[in-house]
């Protein structure tokens, strides 16, 4: 029987999870203002506590934020990386606090062909901790006239062979994303704090 799961997303994020999803054990159900039964419920452009699925207290909920700590919402929601950048590939990265959930959430994946990497409820998980660094770091060195854009994207792709150089993560993930993220992980450890010229295109493009 299919692993049924319930998304709140975007036109571009629903693209991305239907190529996450594309095998017979998963059926992928689009939200249309109706919170039908599912098995996991994902809300991929949540914005506070506004989730549709705010109400939903027996099954596993994913909702796209940095962390829990400060959410008003019970023991069955996990954080997880919804960056578009990220969806697709064949993993769920997430962060929670409750023992059993995480246990029901592990089956899913299982049954999807999916892998879980778990964490504690942390404030921004590993991989988006890192692109948001890579980005932070490139608009440093731009600040420091050692290249352009273009170059320095182009030397991270050959480089590293990441799929993507530093500024088109975050045109793609949104430059607002990695700001948030950084200026809130700042207030633990000031190596994340924002490179000013990162600052001041978000400022421009707000």
């Amino acid at each position: 029987m299919a692993i049924k799961i319930l998304l709140h997303a975007t036109l571009p994020q629903q693209e991305q999870w239907l190529l996450k999803s594309s095998n017979e054990n998963v059926e992928l159900i689009f939200y249309r203002n109706e919170v039908v039964e599912a098995d996991v419920y994902i809300d991929n452009v949540y914005e506070g506590n506004k989730t549709p699925f705010r109400y939903v207290t027996t099954k596993p909920v994913l909702i796209n934020t940095y962390t829990l700590y400060s959410e008003n919402l019970s023991n069955n929601f996990f954080s997880f990386n919804g960056w578009i950048t990220s969806i697709v590939n064949k993993t769920i990265e997430c962060g929670g606090t409750d023992d059993y959930f995480v246990s029901a959430l592990q089956k899913i994946c299982l049954a999807a062909n999916w892998q879980l990497f778990f964490f504690k409820d942390i404030i921004g998980l590993p991989t988006q901790r890192t692109i948001a660094m890579i980005v932070n770091e490139a608009y440093f060195a731009l600040e420091a006239n050692v290249s352009t854009k273009h170059d320095i994207d182009v030397a991270m792709k050959l480089g590293t062979n990441y799929p993507y150089g530093p500024f088109e993560w975050g045109k793609k993930i949104g430059l607002q994303e990695i700001y948030n993220l950084l200026t809130t992980l700042s207030t633990i450890d000031k190596k994340f704090t924002p490179c000013k010229l990162l600052e001041l295109e978000v400022e421009t493009e707000n």
